[in-house]
């Protein structure tokens, strides 16, 4: 029997020195029926939480990553399952020739979601979203994300920056993958939440990865 998840995560601050230790756990699910899962670990409080994806819950916390306009829903928006999904043109975006793809989720999906309809705009030869428009369940355009610095790693195409702007707002978060490792090994225990809680353990974990990169 495989395992029920297809992606886990972790993130850990190490910097600026007073928010030192937050971390963030997220696992994927491949079952359509099993809402993916996140937990944050706020080193103030001491304790972890559960983020929900989409709307929230009195056992969940808000969902923005650290501060950002990123949330954990822009991160992972659903499973396939739950999307009508239509093509509705071909044109280009930042000089590449894309299809520009809509996702409007499910009566399912639109209970958890805060997006009625996002737009993505697929690079045709690099099959990397450029650009991504999230609307509102009234239509309104809140969010746009963009996409730049696409390189091939290993074979597959990524993008090492991404910009998030509110349109509400008009602020933006951008994040930026200053080095991509591959072929690490890591333990199935540091993909747990008690990466988020020992500090202990998790520096000798990072130490034993660090060392597999230098």
């Amino acid at each position: 029997m495989g395992v029920p998840w297809s992606r886990r995560s972790v993130t850990i601050v190490l910097e600026p020195a007073d928010e030192r230790g937050i971390g963030l756990l997220s696992y994927v699910y491949d079952d359509a029926a099993r809402q993916n899962e996140s937990w944050i670990y706020l080193s103030a409080l001491g304790r972890v939480k559960r983020i929900a994806s989409g709307n929230s819950d009195e056992e969940s916390e808000a969902a923005s990553l650290f501060g950002s306009e990123f949330t954990t829903e822009d991160m992972d928006t659903g499973k396939l399952e739950q999307y009508e999904i239509n093509v509705l043109e071909e044109t280009v975006e930042g000089g590449r020739e894309v299809w520009v793809i809509e996702l409007i989720p499910n009566e399912e999906r639109a209970r958890e979601t805060r997006y009625g309809r996002i737009v993505n705009y697929i690079d045709k030869e690099r099959y990397v979203s450029l650009r991504s428009d999230m609307y509102d369940h009234y239509g309104n355009a809140v969010k746009r994300m963009l996409a730049s610095r696409v390189e091939l790693i290993d074979d597959v195409w990524m993008a090492r920056s991404a910009t998030m702007m509110n349109l509400v707002t008009n602020r933006l978060s951008n994040m930026a993958v200053l080095e991509i490792y591959t072929g690490i090994d890591v333990e199935d225990e540091v993909l747990t939440q008690r990466t988020l809680t020992d500090a202990a353990f998790r520096e000798t974990q990072l130490q034993s990865i660090r060392s597999q990169v230098e």
